[in-house]
């Protein structure tokens, strides 16, 4: 009951939101005339307030969020962790990621198809500003922080705790990860399954979610900064 409340609130409605531009681009369908950037930022934040204060709320009645890894917060270990954590998903998407690709140019195929050159849920990409940072960040703690709560914070847990092998849940949790991450295209799709696994074993290991909480944050903030810092202004 509890693992289908979590599903339904926090997980199905960010595959839903995040998923669709990625078949609408495929399927060639019209869009209307998409909202702003900062628009979009509220509307994302607003959706994770939704997924998160419940799931919270559900931690709480069975025994309390410390059992879900939300123990006290160490500002400057739990920061180290979490960035070492952050370089190595990055590390080792960028040697596979290079890998298939090298593969997929010998063979003369396209292995992983690139996402669209666009903001999350569809905006147009803003020239980078001082309030187009404070949006991404803003963006990027709201998103990182429910993420990780609703899938290594409360899923993984309790999927073991019904008996679900611990590699096994570390796996589905991530495929619903990389699932939040289709309009990304398979290279979104492959770091979000690296990212998954080295965030899942992580928590498995340590009991601890506020590491990948940074982690995830700085894996949003850090990416979408230097991607804006290349845009032209319009």
């Amino acid at each position: 009951m509890q693992i289908g409340a979590v599903t339904a609130l926090g997980v199905m409605p960010h595959i839903v939101v995040n998923i669709l531009p990625f078949i609408q681009s495929r399927s060639g369908s019209g869009q209307a005339t998409p909202p702003t950037f900062v628009a979009d930022a509220v509307y994302l934040i607003a959706t994770c307030a939704q997924i998160a204060l419940p799931t919270l709320l559900i931690m709480h009645l069975v025994g309390g969020v410390r059992r879900f890894g939300l123990v006290r917060f160490r500002p400057v270990r739990d920061t180290l962790i979490g960035a070492a954590l952050y370089a190595i998903s990055w590390l080792g998407y960028m040697v596979l990621g290079s890998t298939l690709h090298v593969v997929a140019e010998a063979a003369n195929s396209v292995l992983l198809i690139e996402g669209e050159d666009v903001a999350p849920m569809g905006s147009p990409a803003p020239v980078l500003g001082v309030l187009s940072f404070a949006t991404i960040l803003a963006m990027s703690l709201a998103n990182g922080f429910t993420e990780e709560v609703v899938l290594r914070g409360f899923l993984l847990r309790r999927l073991a705790h019904v008996g679900i092998n611990p590699f096994a849940a570390i796996m589905l949790t991530t495929l619903a990860f990389s699932a939040y991450h289709a309009y990304q295209g398979g290279y979104g799709i492959l770091s979000a399954l690296i990212g998954g696994i080295t965030l899942g074993a992580y928590v498995v290991g340590t009991g601890r979610l506020w590491p990948c909480i940074v982690a995830h944050i700085l894996s949003d903030v850090i990416p979408m900064t230097m991607w804006l810092a290349g845009q032209e202004p319009s």
